[in-house]
């Protein structure tokens, strides 16, 4: 008997679900059955900057991909221009992304505030300053036995305790930065300067 993945939210972060939702996140991590044809997973960590230590360890499904994420799709994978449509993080709606225009800076981002993600988001709430709130993410290679990909980034340690509470990626294109995905935890993860926060995103075919 497989349990319906479905009939459960598995976009709470897995310290808030209860048993039967934790049984179905792991049963969803395990199966090809997803939401579409791929699966976008985050986990956050807060890490000890000597021991490597890790705490406050929370995943999940996440929340959204954005608008934005389905413009870079059209323009870059389907070579469809994506002309005057494109939301940036400054909020101009109607930027333009030709077909075929690489990505550039691609970055995890970190912030202190906000309210449920949606797919309709085309930034964070209020993003932390420097490299506490922006790091240039690492690009894992494709397994290529399964399709995973990873995309990780470490945010600087702060210089006072910094309650993180949302999290996302941005990318360049055509010189607009946009924002394609977005997590919010209401509980947040406390960081003070002996930490750091560690955020793992997991790309996965379906």
């Amino acid at each position: 008997m497989k349990l319906n993945t479905k009939l459960f939210d598995l976009t709470k972060w897995n310290t808030e679900m209860n048993p039967l939702e934790r049984l179905a996140l792991k049963l969803f991590n395990k199966s090809k059955a997803g939401y579409g044809a791929i699966k976008l997973t985050v986990e956050v960590a807060v890490v000890d900057k000597v021991s490597g230590e890790r705490s406050q360890v929370k995943k999940k499904v996440c929340d959204v991909g954005t608008v934005q994420f389905m413009n870079l799709i059209a323009a870059n994978v389907f070579a469809s221009a994506q002309t005057s449509v494109c939301k940036d993080t400054g909020a101009t709606a109607t930027r333009s992304v030709p077909a075929n225009s690489a990505c550039t800076t691609i970055q995890v981002v970190a912030g202190t505030a906000g309210t449920t993600a949606a797919v309709t988001d085309y930034m964070l709430t209020t993003q932390s300053a420097s490299t506490q709130g922006a790091q240039t993410a690492v690009i894992g290679t494709v397994n290529t036995s399964t399709g995973v990909m990873l995309i990780t980034a470490n945010m600087a340690a702060p210089g006072s305790t910094i309650v993180y509470k949302e999290i996302g990626i941005y990318l360049t294109a055509n010189a607009f930065i946009f924002c394609v995905a977005r997590d919010y935890n209401g509980s947040g993860w406390s960081v003070d300067t002996s930490h750091y926060l560690a955020v793992t995103y997991t790309l996965t075919p379906s």
